[in-house]
């Protein structure tokens, strides 16, 4: 905000509170100063959405507050992927009516759309919105019309900053339309939709105005966008559009789905360094049985192929991937398949979950449940067969070059952190004033699942 009272359309992203609170005051709301407080569980597309509330709430004249702390109104956006996720929401929840009894608690997301009435039956909620409704939570809250808007998955004015983040995630679609058996989201985010081009367009330039240097886009099944636009409208098409704004910054995609994965995006990648060359490629199983319990719609030599032709593009891209273990039905000769063929893939960095059972899935009703001290077992005997695979990974780096973007200081021992273009953490000395830049370091030595490296003059 200016010092004649108008917004900053960056937040104060150089100088985020040069003024106070005051940079998103507006005369309606002005004399309230109600104080509020933001929480986010889960996704990237999670942290989007709760930037979205934030920014319309403190347009609007009201003062945030840490999360921990006394406030009028808790805004919570939740998650419901795993069981632990809903005793994470109630726990916070409880948490905030005990910090503050008076306050009043605003629950949305995936477990408000799941179980509205459980979450309603907590002390303290006065609004459970579902994932539909969430944009019109500061309407509901404040009653003004100048706020109102068309109930949608998306918010009318997006984003124009990231509150405590070197980058900023895009949302780009919601929903699903592949009804994994293990998987409630297709039941919450309901069926895929697309935002509007030139609105995600229009909100990545002024981001990249704004400052930031990597843009996260961002959606429920990332892969499938534009499948329900009209025309040619897809995800390589927006990404080839998005990289023409000038200016430096670079394009992380977040988790794609490998049936909605086409090999123009290695192509991409090979044509502009704006891309990064990373994915992260949701596997679950390298087991054929297991893919189709599961109802994944691949099978185990699908994805090897679709590996093989995006490496044949871009040899060093660095792939991630997910792994569910303990899936029923999964025998030990169905885990080997799966230990083997990360072997094969040679992923250098793979999220490894416990199967969690939620209410109303496929998977929820199959027999062959699997004990518990099984999966813990299988658990860490795939961390055990990853970590090799990392370890060969980083050290193809060595001596080479890579270009960083610098998220935050390290307290322990001062150095700063952040990640390169094919997702490897690298730590290095340098000032903090280097936070949200792009940065180019030639990496050293190995330290754990990080690179060590020197940063490099310009």
């Amino acid at each position: 905000m200016g010092r004649d009272g108008r917004v900053d359309e960056c937040g104060g992203l150089e100088n985020r509170y040069p003024f106070g609170d005051r940079r998103f005051e507006s005369s309606s709301l002005r004399h309230t100063r109600k104080t509020i407080a933001f929480r986010s569980l889960g996704c990237k597309l999670n942290q989007y959405e709760i930037q979205a509330l934030r920014e319309g709430f403190l347009k609007h004249g009201f003062r945030e507050v840490p999360f921990a702390s006394p406030a009028d109104y808790y805004v919570l956006n939740t998650c419901t992927v795993t069981e632990w996720a809903d005793k994470e929401a109630k726990q916070l929840i409880r948490a905030c009516h005990q910090t503050n009894p008076q306050g009043q608690i605003l629950v949305t997301g995936c477990y408000a759309t799941a179980s509205p009435k459980e979450i309603q039956a907590l002390p303290g909620v006065r609004l459970v919105a579902d994932n539909r409704s969430k944009n019109q939570i500061l309407f509901q809250v404040t009653g003004l019309q100048e706020v109102s808007e068309e109930e949608s998955p998306f918010f009318k004015d997006g984003i124009s900053w990231f509150e405590e983040r070197s980058k900023a995630f895009v949302k780009i679609q919601d929903g699903c339309s592949y009804f994994c058996a293990f998987c409630k989201i297709p039941y919450v985010r309901g069926r895929l939709i697309s935002r509007n081009e030139s609105s995600i367009l229009e909100e990545t330039e002024r981001l990249v105005r704004c400052g930031y240097q990597e843009i996260v886009l961002s959606g429920v099944c990332l892969g499938s966008y534009g499948k329900d636009l009209e025309g040619s409208r897809r995800l390589a098409g927006l990404i080839r559009k998005i990289i023409r704004i000038p200016s430096r910054f670079r394009i992380r995609l977040s988790s794609i789905d490998p049936r909605d994965t086409p090999v123009e995006l290695a192509e991409i990648m090979k044509e502009s360094k704006k891309l990064c060359p990373h994915l992260h490629l949701s596997l679950q199983s390298g087991d054929d049985t297991i893919l189709e319990r599961m109802k994944r719609g691949y099978t185990a030599g699908a994805f090897e192929k679709l590996v093989q032709e995006i490496r044949g593009r871009v040899p060093s891209i660095g792939l991630s991937t997910d792994v569910i273990v303990g899936f029923p039905g999964e025998n030990d000769e169905n885990f080997k398949n799966t230990q083997s063929f990360l072997e094969r893939i040679a992923f250098h960095r793979a999220h490894v979950f416990p199967y969690s059972e939620r209410e109303k899935t496929k998977a929820a009703v199959l027999d062959g449940k699997i004990p518990i001290e099984t999966i813990r077992k299988r658990e860490k005997a795939l961390k055990e067969t990853l970590a090799p695979l990392t370890r060969r990974y980083l050290e193809s780096f060595i001596g080479k070059t890579l270009e960083v973007l610098v998220e935050s200081k390290r307290t322990k021992d001062g150095l700063l952190q952040g990640f390169s273009e094919n997702y490897i953490r690298c730590i290095f000395q340098g000032t903090e004033t280097l936070k949200g830049t792009l940065q180019r370091v030639e990496a050293k030595e190995i330290m754990g699942e990080k690179l060590v490296c020197n940063l490099l003059t310009t």
